[in-house]
């Protein structure tokens, strides 16, 4: 699984994350997933992949906001709210919010198993804009969001990847 087979595409209708499309920057990617996969699989691979260890390992030395695998665990299965630097601000059975700290973005997890044949994993985040962005801040501000979502898929890919490698291990 590369950062190819996501796919740029519209949150879905039910989405945790729609409240936040007015008025901020929001995305959306998805990627389909062969087998049967839950939320709480999807949470504990994507926060467990080697990407997002690199991640980890910022936060912990620069928030002070360590985390382990067991604890992205946990966060999937709801056994915990917090992760890192992050809280869990709405939660269903198939989709996670999560809000940072400075509460300047957001996380969003979505699983959907139409069948047990595969799975569609959806991973957003919404840039909470406080103000409207100055000219001179506009092109800095394309710069970071062209980046976040090359990163974004690249995390999609790298949980997607995770979760195959379980179904053959």
């Amino acid at each position: 699984m590369g950062i190819f087979s996501t796919k740029t595409c519209d949150l879905p209708s039910d989405a945790l994350l729609l409240k936040y499309r007015a008025q901020n920057y929001t995305d959306c990617f998805a990627v389909q997933v062969a087998g049967d996969h839950d939320l709480a699989a999807f949470v504990a691979a994507f926060y467990s992949t080697w990407l997002f260890k690199a991640e980890r390992f910022v936060l912990a030395h620069i928030a002070k906001a360590p985390a382990t695998d067991a604890q992205a665990v946990a966060l999937g299965r709801a056994e915990s709210d917090q992760f890192s630097v992050w809280r869990t601000e709405t939660r269903s059975q198939a989709q996670l919010l999560m809000c940072p700290r400075d509460e300047t973005t957001r996380s969003w997890f979505m699983v959907d198993a139409k069948d047990r044949a595969s799975t569609t994993l959806y991973f957003g985040s919404a840039l909470i804009m406080r103000n409207r962005p100055r000219d001179a801040e506009k092109l800095t501000l394309k710069i970071v969001i062209a980046l976040h979502r090359f990163y974004s898929r690249a995390l999609l890919a790298c949980a997607a990847a995770k979760l195959k490698r379980t179904l053959n291990p």
